[in-house]
């Protein structure tokens, strides 16, 4: 691989994590979505983004709104 190849390849790496950053707000919007298929969505987001590992200082609170509509769900 050549320099430039794997300069582009960080450079593409951080651009994805800056836009996964920013997608953050709107998919925790998500939750609140009347549609079923919307909040499954979101969870499955999270979900996703535990499986690799990435954290936000506000995971705490987004698990709470995942358990709180899981268990709103079971009612």
């Amino acid at each position: 691989m050549r320099v430039e190849e794997v300069v582009t390849f960080y450079k593409d790496g951080f651009r994805f994590i800056d836009l996964i950053e920013q997608a953050n707000q709107d998919v925790v919007n998500l939750f609140n979505s009347p549609t079923l298929a919307d909040c499954i969505q979101a969870i499955d987001f999270f979900v996703n983004i535990r499986h690799y590992r990435l954290t936000w200082p506000n995971m705490e609170q987004i698990l709470r709104l995942m358990f709180r509509l899981i268990w709103s769900v079971d009612e």
